[in-house]
């Protein structure tokens, strides 16, 4: 018996180092798929910020500061209720809006909007918060989703308080392509 077991956890390490034994990640087959449009966002995990420059540039040094609870476009306060949370939706543009992201990943050429609702935690629809927005300034420490060309929300992919000035250099500026989101 102990030989049969030895056999078998020696047959286990051989194969681990001839194989990966790392979980196999499917990659998307479509947009809805991909990270951002399947991750649901709390109230501790998106920030209204400050920023310098407004806008960023790739690999440049941009600031964000003042963080304090995300807005609505409107200029309201987001009613995150008791654990609702934000999520981004794909949505085919049909306006030609210049907010516009093209699928080059999968090779169809569709342009699509960015929207962010607002759902509780079982799911169910609250309110659209954006229609449309675009999403800038993504690097390692978060990314900013600017809501219908007004309030920047910033993502944080850090822990913040509303004290914090966080500085880091963006590797994409704009987003315009699906293939920068799916990184």
């Amino acid at each position: 018996m102990r030989q049969i077991l030895l056999n078998i956890f020696f047959a286990v390490v051989l194969s681990c180092s001839f194989t990966s034994c790392e979980p196999v990640t499917e990659e998307p087959t479509n947009i809805e798929e991909t990270t951002i449009f399947t991750t649901k966002y709390k109230s501790n995990q998106v920030w209204d910020a400050f920023r310098t420059p407004s806008y960023p540039t790739a690999d440049e040094d941009w600031t964000l500061y003042n963080f304090k609870g995300a807005l609505d476009p409107d200029g309201g306060s987001i009613d995150w209720g008791t654990d609702r949370y934000l999520q981004f939706v794909a949505a085919v543009d049909s306006t030609r809006s210049p907010y516009t992201i093209i699928d080059d990943l999968y090779k169809i050429g569709t342009k699509y909007v960015i929207k962010l609702n607002l759902c509780e935690s079982n799911g169910k629809f609250v309110k659209v918060i954006s229609d449309y927005g675009q999403i800038i300034g993504i690097g390692d420490k978060g990314f900013m989703y600017v809501a219908e060309g007004y309030y920047g929300m910033f993502f944080p992919t850090i822990s913040i308080v509303s004290t914090d000035e966080v500085v880091y250099k963006p590797t994409t500026a704009t987003v315009t392509k699906l293939s920068e989101l799916y990184k």
